[in-house]
């Protein structure tokens, strides 16, 4: 059954692109076009965006951040400071005991102190995903703080603020459940860290995705490349080659001449064209005594029929065709004329009979069973590709941070 334009009523013929078959109106003033794939895919060639919670943090956050003593070394940075100043008690009380004992922890204080420094140290030439892990944390932190003095100021809405101590308190019992419960505890409860792994998560899945459809589109565009290298071959098979730029196909009544191509009903009429002109032709030596003794005549110059321009001439509907098979002077006796003369009939009667022939296969080579199981193999790798194009792809947790039941 033929298919009819929505907006015309016209027929609507199939054509070809590498993404396969596709309709468009037959009317020229129509430019209604059924692609539906086309359009699945210009839909999905959209720019990709993927945004973290560290794409809105200023630079200068950045190194707040980098920078920032860990809650450990501000804790031993106050005990040194203790230390520091006992020691120095100790020299005024002259107690030397003391002094040693105060001293040995400055020591081991310091060591840890310069653990501490040299971590940081290595974490600021660390790769940007290390660091970006680190400011996560630190983020994370800072959230968690923040989430705990939220929920105090609401179940207590007398209160304005609280305490230092008392947020500390409950970080720390976070912490304990987060060591014991692991990734999913953070993934369900730290919001900037659940984001920044479904970020990851959507871009992996999404360059999957892509990678998927281009190997689909791949595919379909290697058919069509296919059906058309089988077209052109089985085209050829049915092409006569008459010399001078000249190919007959009888098969389905066209005509190539050069580039161009007609059909041969377009053709009308056909004519060859001979340039004839008398000239002599100088006798001398050996070839002069072969003609005297051949026709009994001592003749230095005889007159002959000349040649220097040789053609046919094809009309067509629109445009006339001169294919020229002779532009230098023969005389019309020689080898060669005769050679260039029956190439020329042979030509003009090619031309001829494909006016008179009719075309001995109405069927298109599109309809070729080669063909035909081509087109097939683009519908299902078509309905493949505009399936994926629909349903869009998944994003799913990791099963590191999912609860276990």
């Amino acid at each position: 059954m033929e298919k009819v334009c929505p907006l015309c009523g016209g027929e609507l013929k199939k054509e070809y692109c590498d993404h396969g078959p596709f309709y468009t109106c037959v009317n020229e003033e129509c430019e209604y076009k059924e692609d539906e794939l086309g359009k699945l895919i210009k839909e999905n060639e959209r720019e990709y965006i993927y945004k973290t919670p560290l794409d809105d943090l200023p630079p200068r956050k950045r190194r707040e951040y980098m920078l920032q003593m860990s809650p450990r070394m501000r804790v031993l940075s106050v005990i040194e400071a203790i230390l520091l100043l006992l020691t120095i008690i100790s020299l005024f009380i002259d107690s030397f005991l003391f002094a040693v004992i105060s001293v040995s922890l400055l020591v081991i204080i310091a060591i840890f102190m310069a653990r501490d420094f040299l971590s940081m140290k290595r974490l600021l030439s660390a790769t940007k995903e290390e660091q970006d892990d680190y400011i996560i944390d630190r983020m994370n932190d800072e959230f968690q703080k923040e989430m705990i003095k939220d929920q105090y100021l609401k179940s207590h809405p007398s209160k304005t603020d609280v305490s230092s101590f008392y947020i500390k308190r409950k970080f720390f019992f976070y912490l304990l459940r987060l060591k014991r419960k692991g990734l999913p505890y953070r993934f369900m409860t730290d919001p900037i860290f659940s984001d920044q792994i479904m970020t990851k998560v959507r871009k992996e899945t999404d360059m999957a995705y892509k990678i998927l459809i281009q190997d689909k589109k791949n595919e379909l565009n290697s058919l069509y490349y296919k059906r058309f290298d089988l077209l052109e071959e089985l085209e050829e098979k049915h092409f006569k080659d008459y010399g001078h730029d000249v190919r007959i196909n009888f098969h389905n009544g066209e005509v190539r001449i050069g580039d161009e191509r007609m059909k041969s009903k377009d053709i009308k009429k056909v004519n060859m064209v001979n340039n004839v002109y008398d000239d002599e032709i100088v006798m001398q030596g050996d070839e002069q005594l072969a003609y005297s003794y051949k026709h009994g005549a001592d003749l230095t110059r005889i007159p002959v029929k000349m040649c220097d321009h040789m053609e046919i001439v094809v009309e067509t509907n629109n445009k006339t065709h001169h294919i020229v098979l002779l532009d230098h002077s023969l005389a019309m006796k020689s080898p060669e004329y005769s050679s260039y003369s029956n190439e020329c009939y042979n030509v003009t009667g090619g031309l001829r009979r494909a006016m008179r022939t009719p075309p001995s296969d109405d069927h298109s080579l599109e309809e070729s069973p080669e063909v035909l199981a081509l087109d097939k193999e683009m519908e299902e790798k078509q309905e493949e590709l505009r399936t994926l194009l629909i349903e869009k792809p998944v994003y799913k947790v990791p099963d590191c941070y999912k609860m276990k039941e």
